[in-house]
């Protein structure tokens, strides 16, 4: 078992105008090679956000990273998320 680690980095683009949809967008990386981490390492990433008035995280979407390890998530409202991805042989952080 390979004990690697990832870095997601990401690109935050929220609105807080109410008319205006916003995205996310970030790259999966190896933090060792910084070589790109496709969806063959990471088949979904997952999008949640948070309910402040129920004081939980739910689901909102999830997407496939490209060959390059790139995703994006679109027509967000504004808000507060947490993305999560995992693999067996790589480790969150």
């Amino acid at each position: 078992m390979f004990n690697k680690t990832m870095l997601v980095s990401l690109i935050w683009a929220l609105s807080c105008g109410l008319s205006q949809a916003a995205s996310i967008s970030g790259n999966l990386s190896d933090e060792m090679t910084n070589q790109p981490l496709p969806s063959e390492e990471y088949p979904f990433v997952s999008l949640y956000k948070f309910d402040s008035q129920n004081n939980v995280w739910n689901f909102e979407n999830m997407t496939t990273p490209d060959s390059s390890g790139n995703f994006k998530f679109s027509s967000l409202p504004a808000g507060y998320y947490h993305i999560y991805t995992t693999a067996s042989h790589y480790i969150n952080e």
